[in-house]
């Protein structure tokens, strides 16, 4: 489509004056070839040229709009959003009072054996005895691992590591790794101040 300006010139005063009174398509028709009738043909045909484009524009944006809509159609077909709320009913099953009950008490003993859990060898039974023939800070720093053993700050073998440093000071300790010697299972300086790093954080 050719541009409007090009096509037709520029309007002048003079064209704007003349042009009061025009209504579409006047000059079209006209056999007259005098100024007024000219003024009034290029009106009209920039009335008309003005019209396509504001047509040609309304189709494009309609297309435009129209694919964009499918496109999102494809997206929402394909991945389709699930809501928190919703999604907690979905993986929540709604329960009964009664099976509600039978899942806090099961999770309730989970939660008791976890807390009481201990790598092997050790047992809570061993673990008793030994805190009570242990001097406080031995004690302390093995329930201190323990603990962070169980938050996962450290792994079982640090565990084992702690309580066999100790065994020479405890007959349960000593019992259960009487195969293991002594030598060289003093926890270090460097040992024991990492421990207690991480039972500070």
């Amino acid at each position: 489509m050719t541009a409007p300006g090009s096509a037709l010139g520029k309007r002048c005063a003079r064209d704007v004056e003349e042009a009061r009174g025009w209504t579409p398509g006047l000059g079209m028709k006209s056999k007259h070839a005098d100024a007024k009738a000219a003024c009034d043909l290029r009106t009209s045909l920039l009335f008309l040229d003005l019209q396509q484009s504001v047509v040609h524009a309304l189709e494009w944006r309609h297309a435009r709009d129209a694919k964009a809509r499918k496109v999102s159609a494809d997206i929402a077909a394909r991945c389709p959003l699930v809501f928190a709320d919703e999604a907690s009913r979905i993986a929540e099953p709604v329960l009964s009072f009664e099976q509600k009950m039978k899942a806090d008490v099961t999770a309730a003993k989970a939660r008791a054996i976890a807390a009481q859990s201990l790598p092997a060898p050790l047992t809570q039974a061993v673990l008793s005895e030994a805190l009570m023939q242990l001097p406080t800070g031995a004690a302390t720093s093995i329930s201190s691992v323990i603990q962070c053993w169980r938050t996962n700050k450290v792994a079982a073998s640090d565990v084992i590591a702690t309580a066999k440093s100790f065994s020479s000071s405890s007959a349960a300790l000593c019992k259960i790794f009487a195969t293991v010697t002594s030598e060289g299972e003093v926890a270090s300086e460097v040992q024991m101040h990492e421990l207690t790093r991480l039972m500070s954080t």
